[in-house]
């Protein structure tokens, strides 16, 4: 019986002995956000740039939504002591955007004269306020006095900055009152802000356009040769140039076209893209048709296309370049080959000049006049009469297909009458 009491007593204290031996986890420490310390708390830690860029952009937010902006200021020189350089432009960037997107104004200003004051060597931090005060000014659609200001302190800016702020008021401007502004901000880009890429072609294309707003196409030329000049970016060229360049070929102007072939070789020669050299090439390619320069579209042609396509546009040209030099046999017969093509096609053509689709038999019917032109002025009235009757019937086929191409229906219902006449 004591024995069996002793080995009992021994077991208790062997499992009690086993229990004081182990070892018990600490509680784990409360893990708290970076936001939650205060402000001393947080300088107190060892903190990363970053870690601390969040602290001060959380302690801004919090005074701000207290209204407290003079607590603002206090801690504006620790932040921009204790954060890097760049990273300190970004969290006091980031209290400016703040206070204008919640229209606190007031404190706005407060902001920018405290940092011109307080940092006046901070180039940086200037053109923080330069941005803030141009952007407060837009924010408010006092365009009239942004624009001043981006004109009179633009050297203040980086080329991002720059870039942000065109882009807004450019896409303020609105309707004829603010043309005026739309026109000085680009021709102020393009004219005197060289070394600023991003800025010169976010205006490229919309100073082009703007063109064509103004009634003043004769204007597009010379604003893409300056554009070239100034090194914008030869894509963003090419598209301002193919964006405006079919409603100079539905204008017809010669002297126009002229210069638009011009600017054209001298950006191709710039594109290092295939398909922006093919887009260019297209453009010229009616432009040289109109200027009757026939030599230039036969090079553009091969440039163009390939395979049946370009046999089909090579036999127009070349009847075309036949007429011109007084072969008048070959004319006729390659316009009479082009129609022999044409009348395979399954699909209406479109026609760059108008900006129209209209239907193969109303091809036909130019085609044929044509013929019965050549035929007549050569003395050949019996042939030009049975071109002409040809012309008719391929006309008054299109006519009742017609439904869309008001310039097309009017040109053909006119011809008609001409044919009738003859």
């Amino acid at each position: 019986m004591k024995k069996c009491l002793f080995l009992c007593l021994m077991a208790v204290m062997f499992v009690s002995g086993c229990k004081t031996t182990q070892v018990t986890e600490p509680e784990p420490e409360l893990k708290l956000k970076i936001t939650d310390f205060s402000l001393d708390e947080a300088l107190a830690r060892n903190l990363s740039n970053a870690e601390l860029c969040e602290v001060f952009s959380n302690q801004f937010k919090v005074r701000i939504a207290e209204g407290r902006f003079h607590a603002v200021l206090d801690i504006l020189p620790v932040c921009v002591l204790k954060v890097s350089v760049d990273d300190s432009y970004k969290v006091v960037g980031g209290l400016f955007h703040a206070l204008l997107r919640q229209r606190k104004f007031d404190d706005l200003e407060r902001l920018t004269d405290y940092v011109q004051n307080m940092f006046p060597n901070r180039a940086g931090l200037q053109e923080l306020c330069v941005v803030a005060e141009i952007d407060y000014l837009t924010e408010t659609v006092r365009l009239d006095k942004a624009v001043t200001m981006l004109v009179t302190q633009a050297r203040e800016l980086s080329d991002q900055n720059m870039l942000n702020i065109v882009r807004r008021l450019l896409s303020l401007a609105k309707g004829k009152r603010d043309l005026v502004l739309m026109e000085q901000v680009c021709e102020f880009v393009v004219s005197k802000t060289r070394g600023r890429p991003m800025s010169l072609d976010a205006v490229a294309v919309q100073w082009v356009m703007l063109a064509r707003t103004q009634k003043k196409l004769d204007l597009a030329p010379s604003r893409l040769s300056r554009l070239l000049a100034a090194r914008a970016n030869p894509s963003s060229v090419a598209r301002a140039y193919t964006r405006i360049g079919s409603r100079i070929l539905m204008g017809s102007d010669e002297k126009l076209l002229q210069q638009m072939m011009q600017v054209g070789q001298s950006l191709s020669s710039k594109l290092p893209v295939k398909k922006e050299r093919l887009e260019i090439a297209l453009l010229m390619l009616d432009y040289s048709c109109i200027l009757e320069d026939y030599e230039a579209s036969l090079g553009l042609l091969r440039i163009c296309y390939e395979g049946e396509k370009l046999d089909r546009m090579l036999n127009k040209v070349l009847a075309h370049k036949a007429l011109k030099d007084g072969r008048i046999d070959e004319a006729i017969q390659r316009f009479r080959d082009f129609m022999d093509l044409a009348k395979t096609w399954k699909t209406k053509q479109y026609d760059p000049s108008t900006g129209e689709s209209v239907p193969v038999s109303a091809i036909l019917g130019l085609n044929a006049r044509r013929i019965g032109d050549i035929q007549l002025s050569a003395g050949k009235k019996k042939e030009a009469a049975e071109a002409y009757a040809e012309a008719k019937t391929y006309y008054t086929k299109a006519l009742k297909s017609l439904k869309r191409a008001p310039q097309w229906k009017a040109d053909i219902e006119k011809a008609i009458k001409e044919l009738n006449a003859k």
